[in-house]
C-alpha cells in the first residue's frame, strides 16, 4: 500500500512535498497531454532541498516555480516555432500522411540475419550521375544507419524525420565524433575517429534524406539538412574549437576581420556580416538588394543556396525575418 504523501503546500503534481529524511522535495508541472505533435505536452520538474522549515522551504519552491515557469514558456515557443517550420518549410505538399510520424530509426531500421527493413533500403535514390548506389555503397549506409539508432542517440533516431533541421543534424555530428576506434585491443588503446569517418557519416545521412525528398516524397527539396555539413566544419576542428562561447571571443574576432577589410574586403566583410546578422552561408549567397530593409533594420530571408550536383541552385521557401537591434 502506497504511503500517504506528506504535502505541506499545492499539491501532488505542483507541491512541496516533506521527505521522511526531512528534506523537502519541490515538484512543479506546467501544459496538458499531448494531443498532436503540434503540442508541447506536459512540462514536469522537480528537485530536493534540505531547509530548515517549512516557511523556507515554501519561498525556495516560489523561487523555483517562477524559474521553471519561464523554462517552459521558452521551450514550448521554441517548440511551436518549429513545428510551424515543419509545417511549412519541411512537409511535402504531395507527403503521405501516414508517414508524417514515421522516426528516423524506423525509416533506417536493419538488423543483421532480418529481411524486415526500414521503407529507406526499398527507396533508395539514385546518385548524382544519375546511377544505383552500389551495393558495397547500401551495405555502408546499413552499417552506419545501425550505429546512429544505438540508443545513445536517441535524441535523433527517434525523432520524426519531417522535424529533423540543420541544428539536430549539427547535434549528431558532434556526437558522433565522440566515438572511438580500436588501434590496439590488447594495449588497450583507442582514438577518435578520423575526419573522414565523420564524412562517410555525412554522406550517408545524405543519401537518406534525398531518399526522403526524391523518392519518398515526404519532404520538399532543399530541406536535406546534412547538404552544408563537412566533416571539418562542425564545432571542433584539431585541438582546438571554431565556435565562440565569450563576448570576448567574438569581440577578438569581430577586430581581426576589420583589420582585414583593407587587405582582402570581401572575405572580412562577408565573415563580419554572418557574424552580425547569425545567417548561413547559403542564406547569406541567396540575399539580394530588394531583400534588406535598412529603414526597419530587417533582412527577409526567403531562399538558400544549395549544392545541387555540379551546380548552385536556389531553394524559395516561406519567409524568414531577422532584426538587427540597436
Amino acid at each position: 500500500m502506497a504511503k500517504n504523501l506528506d504535502i505541506i503546500y499545492g499539491n501532488q503534481t505542483t507541491g512541496i512535498i516533506k521527505l521522511e529524511t526531512g528534506k523537502y522535495k519541490f515538484k512543479v508541472r506546467f501544459g496538458t497531454n499531448k494531443a498532436s505533435d503540434k503540442d508541447y505536452g506536459l512540462f514536469d520538474k522537480q528537485k530536493t532541498v534540505k531547509v530548515s522549515n517549512n516557511t523556507e522551504a515554501k519561498k525556495l519552491f516560489l523561487k523555483f516555480k517562477d524559474e521553471m515557469q519561464n523554462q517552459y514558456i521558452e521551450e514550448k515557443a521554441r517548440y511551436e516555432e518549429k513545428q510551424e517550420i515543419v509545417e511549412t518549410q519541411y512537409i511535402a505538399d504531395e507527403a503521405d500522411e501516414s508517414l508524417l510520424d514515421m522516426t528516423f530509426k524506423e525509416f533506417t531500421y536493419s538488423k543483421k540475419g532480418e529481411e524486415k527493413e526500414g521503407l529507406l533500403f526499398s527507396n533508395i535514390p539514385r546518385n548524382k550521375a544519375g546511377d544505383n548506389y552500389s551495393l558495397n555503397t547500401v551495405n555502408l549506409l546499413r552499417k552506419e544507419t545501425r550505429v546512429i539508432n544505438q540508443d545513445e542517440y536517441r535524441f535523433f533516431n527517434e525523432m520524426r524525420l519531417v522535424e529533423i533541421g540543420p541544428d539536430d543534424a549539427e547535434k549528431l555530428i558532434e556526437e558522433l565524433r565522440k566515438r572511438k576506434r580500436i588501434v590496439s585491443k590488447a594495449e588497450g588503446i583507442y582514438e577518435l575517429i578520423s575526419n573522414g569517418m565523420i564524412q562517410k557519416y555525412i554522406n550517408n545521412l545524405k543519401i537518406v534524406f534525398n531518399s526522403l525528398e526524391s523518392v519518398v516524397k515526404l519532404r520538399k527539396k532543399g530541406t536535406n539538412p546534412f547538404m552544408g555539413l563537412r566533416a571539418g566544419t562542425i564545432k571542433y576542428k584539431k585541438d582546438g574549437k571554431t565556435s565562440l562561447d565569450t563576448i570576448e571571443e567574438y569581440d577578438k574576432v569581430k577586430e581581426e576581420l576589420k583589420n582585414m577589410v583593407t587587405d582582402e574586403p570581401n572575405d572580412a566583410l562577408f565573415y563580419l556580416f554572418a557574424m552580425i546578422s547569425m545567417l548561413r552561408r547559403g542564406e547569406i549567397g541567396a540575399l539580394t538588394w530588394d531583400d534588406l530593409n535598412f529603414e526597419d533594420k530587417t533582412l527577409n530571408i526567403k531562399a538558400v543556396i544549395v549544392e545541387d550536383t555540379h551546380l548552385e541552385k536556389f531553394i524559395t521557401g516561406s519567409i524568414r525575418k531577422v532584426m538587427k537591434s540597436d
